[in-house]
């Protein structure tokens, strides 16, 4: 899996704030809305970046794991929790995406930051999806936000293969090309929707109850 670097990182930390401030909202009245969301108040934010989107979930009650491969990522995200983190409401923890075992169980699982893409094969995101669907509570929700893909966004074929070589994203020819849908639906998860807006591609799939 890809890891950013520290320089990287500063600049998400500074310009990606507005988009997670806006995304943030939505995400949490979605799983509100959702029998399990009513009453469970756990986040696992997966690949969280320098932790802006958990940052909105802590201020409304939620007890939040933050997961990233980038430990300069990791250090900008636990200053921005700091006081969460330093009162036990949040913590951060740095590992792969496609191979993670964590001691806590959530209703809610996002990852909306281009995850997919930055993962290498077709097992990595078999075992990525697996990884979730375990951590995930009976009735939980996971909601992935990465790219459009070719099959629903036929018409912005050329900005993807721009985007692949001006942003250097190796793996990103095979991610546009997959069924992440048949995956979700392999990994064991039901109910599942996909969305396009503009150059996103949002998905929601729920574990058995």
């Amino acid at each position: 899996m890809q890891a950013y670097s520290s320089a990287f990182a500063r600049i998400y930390n500074e310009r990606w704030v507005e988009h997670a401030r806006h995304v943030a909202p939505i995400l949490r009245a979605f799983y509100e809305s959702t029998a399990l969301g009513a009453e469970n108040r756990h986040l696992l934010d997966l690949c969280c970046g320098t932790g802006q989107l958990a940052v909105h979930f802590l201020e409304h009650g939620y007890t939040v794991t933050g997961f990233d491969f980038s430990e300069p990522m990791l250090r900008y995200a636990c200053k921005n929790a700091a006081p969460y983190v330093a009162g036990g409401q949040a913590r951060f923890v740095q590992g792969d995406a496609s191979d993670f075992a964590l001691d806590e169980r959530y209703g809610l699982v996002v990852s909306t930051f281009d995850v997919l893409n930055h993962l290498p094969d077709e097992a990595a995101l078999r075992a990525c999806f697996a990884c979730v669907y375990r951590v995930l509570e009976p009735g939980g929700v996971l909601v992935l936000a990465d790219s459009i893909q070719l099959a629903d966004s036929p018409q912005f074929s050329v900005a993807m293969e721009n985007f692949r070589r001006a942003f250097h994203e190796p793996y990103y020819p095979d991610y546009i090309r997959d069924d992440i849908d048949a995956r979700l639906s392999a990994a064991g998860f039901q109910g599942i929707t996909a969305e396009s807006h503009f150059m996103a591609r949002v998905w929601a799939a729920q574990k058995t109850p």
